[in-house]
């Protein structure tokens, strides 16, 4: 979390100078979207281990009439199964969001070197 937030702020640092399609911009922009997908990946490994799946029903019991749902919507997250999905996809947009500033920042270059 704490690596997110530097990125975030170097990324910030980066937009201050006006650098946008700077490599360095999307390479922080890129390194957001990873670090968000391996948070995700962290996060379901231990939804899916054993042990502590068993300390999370036990503190977390629900009650006798509660309804237990599937699939879960929010504004930002959706959970399938209880794993929340949402950081995942977020991830994966940022990632593509980087992707698509790298290719603007080649035909940016290109036309710069077009006379």
């Amino acid at each position: 979390m704490c690596i997110w937030y530097w990125k975030l702020t170097k990324l910030f640092r980066f937009y201050e100078r006006g650098l946008i399609f700077a490599t360095e911009t999307i390479r922080c922009i890129k390194a957001l979207g990873i670090l968000c997908v391996i948070n995700w990946l962290l996060l379901l490994a231990e939804h899916l281990n054993p042990e502590a799946a068993a300390i999370r029903l036990s503190m977390a019991a629900p009650p006798p009439n509660a309804k237990v749902y599937l699939f879960h919507l929010d504004f930002f997250s959706f959970s399938i199964y209880g794993i929340n999905v949402g950081l995942l996809l977020a991830g994966i947009i940022i990632v593509t969001i980087a992707w698509i500033m790298d290719e603007g920042r080649k035909i940016q270059e290109e036309q710069e070197l077009t006379v």
